[in-house]
């Protein structure tokens, strides 16, 4: 369970520095940067899976019959995931919107990218140390933290709605 912890710390650690190298290589059209987020990926990928497999014969070995347990872990487990495809995701349609030579990014949505990704990071980081230092996370702080980031989302999706209709900005 010690070492599923210390996966997990590293695990998101590794994830908050690879959504930092493919904002970067995204807000500065940065292959070689976004080429690095992309290994980063992947290695996010192997991680997620190696966790999860982990986590499962910690199950088995201690054989917990208290479902209340088994089902914290299997959600641990689909979150890992969600958090690797939402990484793969984002890494992607970077690299694919500089690939395809698309337009730069208004400087304010690389203020507001960078504010989300900067929270994001943040989150990750508390959540990270606190495994990493056999802590229990400040769950409900961390839980305040990512109501105010679904609050700037949802702003910024308006000013991305609005930048579009005003033909500032591109579906893109």
């Amino acid at each position: 369970i010690d070492v599923t912890f210390e996966h997990t710390g590293i695990f998101l650690g590794e994830v908050a520095t690879v959504l930092n190298e493919a904002s970067d290589g995204l807000f500065e059209y940065d292959r070689p940067k976004l080429k690095q987020a992309k290994v980063g990926q992947r290695r996010i990928q192997r991680w997620s899976n190696i966790i999860g497999a982990n986590t499962f014969k910690v199950l088995r070995l201690l054989q917990w019959e208290d479902s209340g347990s088994s089902h914290r872990y299997a959600k641990t487990i689909s979150s890992l995931q969600e958090i690797s495809e939402s990484v793969r995701d984002i890494v992607i349609r970077a690299s694919q919107h500089v690939s395809n030579q698309h337009a730069g990014l208004l400087e304010s949505q690389v203020e507001e990218m960078d504010r989300v990704r900067k929270e994001v990071v943040q989150i990750l980081s508390l959540t990270s140390q606190a495994l990493l230092e056999k802590k229990r996370p400040e769950s409900k702080a961390i839980a305040a933290r990512v109501e105010d980031l679904q609050k700037f989302a949802k702003d910024y999706d308006r000013n991305q709605i609005a930048r579009i209709q005003d033909n500032t900005s591109k579906t893109r």
